[in-house]
């Protein structure tokens, strides 16, 4: 299933790679979910992904790459140094995602990380990695090259959660008291 879900998102999105690399670095950081890289259902799911991508990979094989050459040609300005863009990755999810849920999607995303390594909570480490990964490649990419910034939007949906989650964890209501 997952396998599936990945290879579709690939067809829509060649981001999903991003969410791949999450899957891939959660696997590699968590100690206990290390093993699933030696599982046979790993392979299975990844084949399964890359087989749902082929027509688009084959497609741009017959046509000499168009979606990458026009992601990476006169769409985009190659720069070094130039702190403009990097200033708009910085601060451009306030404006798509908000002024109050930008912050907190990072905090939640610090406190999932944190709590997940500390207390080997694998959900709230994985949700984290989903976060950060596709976050700070954009945002390393902004150094190099102009962007669109909304392109790193989804990884704040993960941060999101992570944001409640920390906002449940901070409010302790006795409900053993009867207190609603």
């Amino acid at each position: 299933a997952v396998g599936t879900a990945l290879g579709l998102c690939m067809l829509a999105k060649f981001h999903a790679v991003l969410l791949a690399l999450s899957i891939l670095s959660y696997l590699l950081v968590s100690g206990r979910q290390r093993k699933q890289l030696r599982s046979g259902w790993l392979y299975l799911g990844m084949g399964i992904a890359a087989l749902f991508t082929l027509p688009i990979l084959i497609w741009n094989i017959r046509e000499g790459w168009p979606t990458f050459t026009f992601q990476l040609s006169s769409r985009q300005h190659y720069i070094l140094g130039n702190p403009v863009y990097l200033l708009e990755m910085l601060t451009a999810p306030f404006g798509f995602i908000g002024i109050v849920l930008f912050p907190l999607s990072v905090a939640g995303a610090a406190w999932g990380l944190r709590k997940g390594f500390r207390e080997q909570k694998d959900d709230l480490l994985f949700l984290s990695i989903s976060c950060i990964l596709p976050y700070a490649f954009f945002l390393l990419l902004s150094v190099f090259i102009k962007i669109d910034s909304q392109w790193s939007a989804p990884a704040f949906l993960s941060g999101i959660i992570l944001a409640a989650l920390l906002g449940i964890s901070n409010a302790v209501p006795d409900f053993d008291a009867g207190i609603p």
